[in-house]
C-alpha cells in the first residue's frame, strides 16, 4: 500500500475523528497555556482539531466524531 494517509482528501465521503482531546481545547493547548497544569474544557478561544478538519473538508464529507472507539464499531 503506497498510497499516504495525509493529507486527508478534502472530498472523501467520511472522515473519522476519535479521541477525547479531539474536541477539547484545554487538553490540545496543554501545559503553561492557561494554567500551568493546562485545563479541560474550551477554556480559551481557538479552534478544534474537530473544527478545524469539519471546516477544511467539503461540505458533502460526514465528519464523525467518537469520544471513545471500539474495535466493533471500525468493523462494522
Amino acid at each position: 500500500m503506497n498510497n499516504p494517509l495525509l493529507p486527508l482528501d478534502k472530498s472523501d465521503s467520511k472522515i473519522l475523528v476519535v479521541g477525547t482531546h479531539a474536541h477539547n481545547l484545554g487538553y490540545q493547548c496543554g501545559g503553561w497555556t492557561i494554567e500551568w497544569q493546562g485545563l479541560s474544557g474550551n477554556s480559551t478561544i481557538g479552534t478544534t482539531f474537530l473544527e478545524a478538519i469539519k471546516l477544511a473538508v467539503s461540505s458533502s464529507t460526514k465528519v464523525v466524531y467518537k469520544k471513545n472507539l471500539d474495535t466493533n464499531y471500525v468493523k462494522g
